[in-house]
């Protein structure tokens, strides 16, 4: 039996304050209901896929709410919200459990400033959030009460090609979370209303993370509670800042020709990242 994990991710507009990708996982049985359920509840309003960007945006599959004939307005957004929210009752009434991985980008950056930092840090952290989902995922399955292989599922672009030639390469590097690392497919999110999920709860984490980020966060607590409001208490949320970047680079540059994250260390690395309620770490 396969647990399969859909990704996807979402960042600020000027890419300045928080990258995030959003893994949710469940079994194949579990996904077929949430997909009949998604798809029905879009169908109802004549809509057959659903993107975050283009909700905000009311364009795509959205814009027939943009036009103030059909809807004056404040009626589209009102329509196109309440669309929103039924989405989101559909996700937190199903089995799924989830990881919100937010990347701090003036971190991330800062750390790139190092000549030895850059040679594992690309200039996009598109791949090396992806990779660090799909360990953790991997680790988190594998560690449980009943360790399963789990099956990846990812939206199809350009950068998409390059986390699909790395994956073998992630395998080896990653031998203890290899074990329960199945299939990685890449595909049109279109198709794929599990992405489609990925991509709601990846939005709504990359709102909390920047207002995280910017101190609008006054009661920390109250805004998790919020949060999960929105999606459910089943997403787990972690926070890689300068901190976590320095110990993630250091796990993995080579020893003896091999990455030190092949050690117990892995673990560490990756443990603590489903402790359901954990705040994001400064």
């Amino acid at each position: 039996m396969f647990i399969w994990t859909a990704l996807d991710e979402s960042v600020d507009r000027l890419q300045r304050h928080a990258y995030v990708v959003a893994a949710l996982l469940t079994s194949q049985q579990n996904w077929s209901s949430i997909e009949r359920a998604w798809k029905k509840r879009l169908e109802k309003d004549g809509l057959t896929y659903f993107k975050t960007s283009e909700y905000r945006g009311l364009n795509g599959e959205f814009s027939r709410f943009k036009n103030e004939e059909l809807y004056p307005k404040p009626t589209g957004r009102k329509a196109a919200r309440e669309i929103l929210n039924d989405l989101k009752l559909i996700l937190k009434s199903e089995d799924l459990v989830g990881l919100g991985l937010a990347i701090n980008l003036q971190d991330y950056r800062k750390a790139r400033k190092s000549s030895k930092v850059r040679e594992f840090l690309p200039t996009d952290p598109y791949q090396l959030a992806y990779e660090i989902a799909m360990v953790a995922i991997a680790m988190h399955v594998g560690h449980g009460p009943y360790p399963q292989v789990v099956a990846f599922l990812c939206d199809q672009h350009s950068k998409a090609a390059r986390l699909e030639k790395g994956y073998e390469s992630l395998q080896k590097a990653n031998p203890t979370a290899a074990s329960y690392m199945g299939s990685l497919t890449v595909d049109d999110d279109k198709r794929w209303a599990a992405i489609q999920v990925a991509d709601l709860v990846a939005g709504v984490c990359k709102d909390y993370f920047v207002e995280y980020f910017h101190g609008k966060i006054s009661d920390e607590a109250l805004a998790l509670q919020e949060l999960r409001s929105e999606v459910g208490n089943h997403i787990a949320l972690f926070f890689i800042d300068e901190l976590a970047i320095k110990r993630i680079v250091a796990g993995n540059m080579l020893h003896n020709g091999r990455p030190s994250i092949r050690s117990s260390r892995q673990g560490q690395l990756f443990g603590n990242m489903f402790k359901l309620g954990s705040q994001p770490e400064s």
